[in-house]
């Protein structure tokens, strides 16, 4: 009995849809991916909304110009924002502030005409632009640049919303290796503690919960350190740089560059609960990268130190190849993109 004639294609046509359903399906979870990491993206954004959380920066009255001048500060509470500054005859240059921990008030620094010199001086504020005055004044101005933005102060809020640390050089006070805290109410100058090295320095949350520790960085060996406020007691903390203290105390995260390169690396977390234990999470995301990557896959280091936001859970880091602001869950250690009108430079509030 002959067997009926066998159909050659009938297995490439069913291997064909397999491959089909599984590019259905690999597009299906990319897609479902995508939508997950925008979705983080926007709901930290909502969150913010929703808390009223407070964020600044450094603007300009003349968009269109080039270059285009910095002249105001903009503060935003949740979704509503307001020129609370605007720079002034004599004024010459801005620096991008920093907001206390409850998102009251901010420090920031500008360069002035003094008769026939320029000084450069720390200045504060309320949220809303009231009570401007300033606070010291700074050592070494330069050539200063009409309307450039200048560096953000190297200064910290303590966690009481009162205290200022600063790590760089007053008018009055030069010395390069002191970290002075300041009682911002009343100028008083409380401590002159000693820091680890000529090349040190701290970022805006620098502080620990209890206002005891500030952990601070050398940019010439890229060690972190612990510097206890009450004795001057110092510790290394190990390699790493920019340094960010949550605002529940719990974690330090901090960049760790490539032994390679500088411009390479990835975040790691020092657990405060545990002495410092350290841990190396791989944040990773989807997205615009398409079938996903991992932090240390991006192109360029971070542009500044990581920024926690008040929920002590979300951290914000702005890339320093395009300047696009990411978010990252510190549970899950997923990353998205924000929305282009965040800022990853100064935020406070309460959780």
């Amino acid at each position: 009995m002959s067997q009926a004639p066998s159909r050659p294609h009938t297995k490439y046509r069913a291997l064909a849809g397999v491959v089909l359903a599984a590019s259905v399906l690999a597009a299906t979870l990319m897609a479902q991916s995508e939508a997950l990491s925008e979705d983080l993206g926007h709901t930290v954004f909502a969150l913010a909304t929703s808390k009223r959380w407070v964020s600044a920066n450094a603007g300009t009255s003349a968009p269109k110009a080039r270059p285009a001048p910095a002249d105001q500060i903009v503060v935003t509470v949740g979704s509503d924002s307001n020129v609370v500054f605007r720079l002034g005859l004599g004024d010459l240059e801005l620096s991008r502030p920093i907001v206390s921990r409850d998102g009251r008030r901010f420090v920031f620094a500008k360069t002035e005409r003094a008769g026939a010199k320029a000084i450069r001086r720390l200045w504060l504020a309320n949220a809303d632009g009231s009570g401007l005055r300033p606070l010291v004044e700074l050592h070494g101005v330069g050539n200063p640049i009409p309307g450039a933005l200048i560096g953000r102060p190297i200064a910290a809020w303590a966690p009481d919303h009162r205290r200022l640390a600063i790590a760089e050089p007053l008018r009055d006070d030069v010395r390069a290796n002191t970290l002075r805290i300041l009682e911002a109410d009343t100028n008083e100058k409380l401590a002159a503690l000693e820091m680890p090295a000529w090349a040190s320095a701290i970022t805006p949350q620098a502080w620990s919960s209890d206002g005891r520790y500030i952990v601070s960085y050398r940019s010439d060996t890229e060690r972190l350190a612990l510097i206890d406020t009450t004795t001057g007691a110092i510790r290394d903390l190990g390699p790493g740089t920019h340094p960010a203290w949550s605002p529940d105390g719990r974690s330090i995260v901090a960049w760790l560059p490539s032994s390679r390169s500088r411009l390479r690396g990835d975040y790691i977390v020092l657990d405060a609960q545990t002495g410092f234990r350290r841990t190396s999470p791989e944040i990773r995301g989807d997205g615009p990268r398409g079938s996903g990557w991992s932090l240390a896959s991006l192109d360029g280091a971070p542009d500044g130190p990581p920024l926690w936001l008040p929920d002590s859970r979300h951290i914000l880091f702005a890339r320093e190849k395009d300047g696009s602001v990411w978010v990252v869950d510190s549970d899950s250690w997923r990353a998205a993109p924000m929305p282009p009108s965040v800022l990853a430079y100064s935020w406070g509030g309460r959780p």
